[in-house]
């Protein structure tokens, strides 16, 4: 159990992404607390179909493939587009 809190580094940029829905857009980041020796990939995708707007957050403590992470994002749409 750490007795203090640290500092985490965060890298962002911006992540091209398919069509997903209406309208999709997405970061994909890293996370590196101090004195850690680990980081948290993650991709967060947002997209708008027929009004209804969903956020996908994949994350993991290993390297995150971007295909991976969309393969995900994709399996979520289509339930929505199947849902509405």
């Amino acid at each position: 159990m750490y007795k203090r809190q640290g500092q985490v580094t965060v890298a962002m940029s911006q992540l091209t992404v398919p069509r997903y829905g209406d309208v999709s857009a997405g970061v994909q980041l890293t996370a590196t607390p101090t004195g850690m020796p680990l980081s948290i990939h993650g991709y967060v995708v947002t997209f708008a179909y027929r009004g209804l707007v969903a956020t996908v957050i994949v994350m993991s403590m290993a390297d995150l493939a971007k295909e991976d992470a969309l393969t995900v994002v994709s399996a979520a749409e289509k339930r929505i587009r199947t849902a509405s």
